[in-house]
């Protein structure tokens, strides 16, 4: 457990070792994500599962390995919070729940690959069934406009 407690304590210079781990992992993870076969493919099933399955590429290898990518980061940020604060109780990262809940519905709703959607209480999601040039929030822009 000491080898935790000191990732969290000591510093590089004017830098923590957390700041450090944490920019080493962010730049390994757009590294991976923008530069790799696995990331062109990773971001292949998550624009189209079909198209993906289409062309050859093995969806549920790719599934799989993002599944086992996100476990990973997650021990690690569970690594980095116990070395941060020194405790390793089940409930220790309840007051982050809802900033990371923020984080993952913001980061999906500015996806590109998740598709158009309108904001507001009357919500509409574009379906492929509509032409490319129909505009999916038509009916709450417009009131009278049917979609």
């Amino acid at each position: 457990m000491k080898p935790v407690l000191v990732l969290g304590s000591d510093s590089w210079g004017p830098v923590r070792l957390l700041v450090l781990l944490a920019v080493v992992v962010v730049a390994a993870a757009w590294f991976a994500t923008t530069r790799t076969v696995w990331g062109r493919r990773q971001q292949l099933v998550d624009a189209s599962t079909r198209a993906a399955r289409l062309s050859g590429t093995p969806v549920r290898g790719v599934f799989a390995s993002g599944f086992v990518v996100s476990g990973l980061l997650a021990a690690l940020g569970g690594l980095m919070l116990t070395a941060r604060t020194g405790l390793a109780v089940p409930g220790s990262a309840q007051p982050f729940l809802l900033d990371a809940f923020t984080a993952v519905y913001l980061g999906a709703t500015a996806s590109p690959a998740a598709g158009s959607a309108c904001s507001g209480p009357s919500s509409v999601r574009c379906s492929s069934a509509r032409s490319p040039t129909a505009s999916c929030c038509s009916a709450s822009v417009h009131p009278g406009a049917t979609a």
